[in-house]
């Protein structure tokens, strides 16, 4: 038994608004993705670590509620979190948390359309080559390969 990916999923107020977000600020890949008469829906992958699946309400309805500010965020493990603010502020991201370094790594976060906070992880140090090695012999256990 094992986990063959991870997805965080939610509704997103202004569907057009987010996809695009994800799609043309973040660089995310669209994947399966729907527009039924009981709303739409797309799989944003991560560079195929992980996913996030949006939903919207279908053409011509009321918006759904996205959800409730501050009750969830997403956190996205990077090798070089500069390199990613670089990129993303070219992309035209406003930067709500600045950069900030701890002993165990340093990060910074943006907000989506529907103000969930996504932040951008680096580790560094002994810990984080710890860390990581844990995980890369995880995956190479579970038969995927960093």
């Amino acid at each position: 038994m094992s986990v063959q990916e991870f997805c965080v999923a939610y509704n997103a107020e202004d569907f057009d608004k987010t996809v695009a977000f994800y799609t043309d600020v973040l660089e995310f890949s669209p994947g399966v993705s729907w527009d039924r008469s009981d709303g739409r829906g797309v799989f944003l992958s991560c560079a195929d670590r992980g996913a996030v699946e949006i939903f919207g309400a279908a053409r011509g309805k009321p918006a759904l509620a996205a959800p409730p500010r501050g009750s969830f965020m997403v956190v996205i493990l990077v090798e070089d979190a500069d390199a990613w603010q670089r990129k993303l502020l070219r992309n035209g991201a406003g930067i709500r948390w600045k950069m900030a370094t701890y002993e165990w790594g340093k990060y910074f976060g943006v907000v989506d359309p529907n103000e969930v906070g996504i932040y951008f992880m680096q580790r560094m140090g002994e810990d984080a080559e710890v860390a990581n090695a844990a995980l890369r012999a995880d995956l190479t256990k579970n038969g995927k390969t960093t």
